[in-house]
């Protein structure tokens, strides 16, 4: 799984914005709130993406906790524009 940086929209706009996250483990510092900083470069070299890693298993999970009910009409996935191992 490569790194990636969420938004999800409401009618107030990114609602996952610096919200609470978590994720399985992290690879190479790239810690699960990264996702959700409002940093959306995709270049990870530049610290901008959560990277969720656990070497003990085999799915990876990241998760938001938005705090509330929301009704969400969009959600965006900036996935990395690069391979770390390069």
């Amino acid at each position: 799984m490569k790194g990636y940086h969420f938004d999800l929209f409401s009618s107030p706009g990114n609602v996952a914005y610096n919200k609470s996250t978590e994720q399985t483990g992290a690879w190479g510092g790239h810690t699960s709130e990264r996702a959700v900083d409002g940093d959306t470069r995709t270049d990870q070299g530049l610290g901008s993406c959560a990277h969720p890693y656990d070497p003990n298993i085999t799915q990876a999970w990241w998760r938001v906790d938005m705090g509330s009910l929301h009704m969400i009409y969009n959600v965006t996935i900036y996935n990395t524009n690069a391979w770390i191992g390069k």
